[in-house]
């Protein structure tokens, strides 16, 4: 078979070697086949041999090919540059970047920061060993460089024993970070021995623990949690255990704290935020909380955290009030923070609470509120001195809830405000206003309580409905992703930005004639907004020429800490 050179060599060749296994003439004028048993076993002998002839042919074909890739021809080291590029540590993207050939197989092993994200969830595996062995086997391909690790078993999920081998206990010292989402009984189980040992470089823990009945008590927090030794943990999140002990010495290093009770009792929460001297950003959520009848009983932190002037913190307590609020975050350390966001119970004590540093507001945002399902907004206000608060409010049956908010920002130097609550007949007076955001929805829009909301861009031509600004001197137009909202507990995700709205430069231009009137041209900024007609259309230059200049900006502008920052 090694003079085969041609296809027409080949077929003479198989055709020569079946007559000799069946015995047969092909120079007689009646030929026919005739098999007989020894026929029929040489046959089978030829075929296999051919076979084999065919895959060497192949892979030989194939090895040459790939030697002629350009890519192929790169060292080892910029093609694991290029795999760490291209697959962006997604497990399926690397598996079949390992299946093209040989050399990329060996370029992807020798490369353990390929594999270091680990991403195992229970419900795609039938079995106990199923999961434990891709658990395993993940984790080896890492070797012992820092990995992410992230393991969901739901309470349905297979059931794990303490007879199956855990092979995390094996890599507990190299992870970097590390989510577990696992019920009540395997962690206890299963994962207990695991979460005993040291863990050096974990700089975030999730631990999500569910009960397997809903009226189970809440998991106890392990007191020998990585026996007390992860000095590089900085972002914490428990979900389903109790109030951790103020004692363990991680919290002294923690960064970001979020935490999520059944009931919590708020003498026990002021001491562990207090054993976080370096908190910058505090999330608490409890279905219900229990606060102490007297607080002079409750131990005060001596003196003022350093964190305080740039900690973010989010409350969601069911029937606190402002005032016990206000006392969590005193005797915690933190009487002022920077970003307080709180949704209250009582709308008296929503409003009287955003009402508070009225008179030194310079920025307030005004949007709908996507975590509600009440018709309400979301209203944001920072002070001069850099504090703000966001808190959700009720809209009152009014035709402009915008002046409800605003009229108490006399100071207000910067509006943001979704197009759905832009005023129609009553307009606030906002004498220092001089920058000015609408966040647009796009056109035919609408939501609960809105009726026939139609977007900004369709507004009756009216002289009389006119906001005088007499300060503005920036208007931006924005298109942004509301839908980041993520509850306490959900698992974490980035959303994606919405794609860029496509408008007209005439509707644009009409809005600002029609809606708008001020002492000179405003600088027009469209963020996510591009217009359909081209640079040197009528309507292009009609904008152009009522305003001094016009920018077109992309990116994700959200400010709230909350909204993108998640454990």
């Amino acid at each position: 078979m090694q003079d085969l050179r041609t296809l027409p060599d080949i077929e003479r060749f198989i055709f020569s070697q079946a007559v000799l296994a069946s015995g047969a003439n092909p120079a007689d004028p009646d030929f026919e086949w005739n098999w007989s048993a020894e026929g029929v076993r040489r046959a089978r002998k030829l075929a296999a041999e051919l076979h084999e002839w065919i895959d060497c042919s192949l892979r030989t074909v194939g090895e040459g090919i790939n030697e002629l890739n350009p890519v192929n021809k790169l060292p080892p080291e910029i093609l694991r540059i290029i795999f760490s590029l291209a697959t962006a540590r997604d497990q399926a993207a690397q598996l079949r970047l390992s299946t093209v050939c040989k050399r990329w197989k060996a370029v992807a092993l020798d490369h353990p920061v390929l594999w270091s994200k680990v991403d195992v969830r229970a419900k795609r595996y039938a079995t106990p060993d199923t999961l434990l062995d891709n658990l395993g086997r993940q984790l080896a391909y890492a070797k012992d460089v820092p990995t992410d690790l992230a393991l969901y078993h739901p309470p349905c999920g297979p059931i794990l024993h303490s007879t199956h081998t855990n092979p995390l206990e094996d890599h507990m010292f190299h992870l970097r970070s590390l989510d577990l989402r696992l019920p009540s009984s395997a962690l206890e189980q299963h994962f207990r021995v695991a979460l005993t040992m040291p863990v050096p470089l974990l700089v975030s823990l999730e631990l999500y623990v569910t009960p397997i009945r809903d009226t189970d008590f809440p998991f106890g927090f392990p007191f020998d949690l990585f026996s007390g030794h992860a000095p590089c943990l900085r972002r914490l999140s428990l979900i389903g255990l109790t109030v951790p002990s103020p004692a363990w010495q991680p919290l002294a290093g923690s960064t970001h704290l979020s935490v999520s009770f059944g009931t919590v009792a708020l003498s026990d929460l002021v001491r562990v935020v207090q054993a976080c001297a370096r908190l910058s950003f505090l999330l608490v959520a409890a279905d219900d909380c229990v606060v102490p009848p007297d607080w002079s009983s409750v131990p005060k932190a001596q003196g003022r955290s350093p964190s305080s002037a740039s900690l973010s913190v989010r409350p969601v307590l069911p029937d606190a009030s402002p005032l016990d609020v206000a006392k969590f975050l005193s005797y915690a350390g933190h009487p002022v923070v920077s970003y307080l966001d709180v949704d209250w119970e009582q709308t008296n004590d929503a409003w009287a609470w955003m009402a508070e540093p009225a008179g030194d507001t310079t920025f307030a945002r005004v949007l709908r509120d996507p975590a509600s399902r009440r018709r309400g907004m979301r209203v944001t206000a920072r002070t001069r001195a850099g504090h703000t608060r966001s808190t959700h409010l009720r809209i009152h049956r009014s035709r402009t809830p915008l002046l409800q908010v605003v009229t108490f920002f006399h100071s207000l130097e910067e509006l943001v405000v979704g197009e759905r609550f832009w005023p129609l007949d009553t307009f606030p007076h906002l004498p220092r206003l001089e920058t000015m955001t609408i966040v647009l929805d796009g056109p035919y829009s609408a939501d609960e309580g809105v009726a026939d909301f139609a977007g900004i861009f369709f507004f009756p031509l009216d002289r009389s409905a006119t906001w005088a600004l007499l300060a503005l001197r920036t208007m931006r137009l924005s298109r942004i992703n509301l839908d980041v909202e993520q509850l306490p507990g959900e698992p974490s995700a980035t959303a994606a930005l919405s794609s860029p709205l496509v408008v007209s430069a005439h509707d644009i231009a009409v809005f600002l004639t029609w809606h708008l009137t001020g002492p000179q041209p405003l600088d027009l900024i469209l963020h996510n907004v591009i217009t359909y007609e081209g640079d040197h259309h009528d309507e292009t230059r009609l904008l152009n020429s009522i305003v001094a200049s016009v920018s077109f900006t992309a990116g994700d502008e959200e400010e709230d800490p909350f909204a993108r920052e998640r454990m």
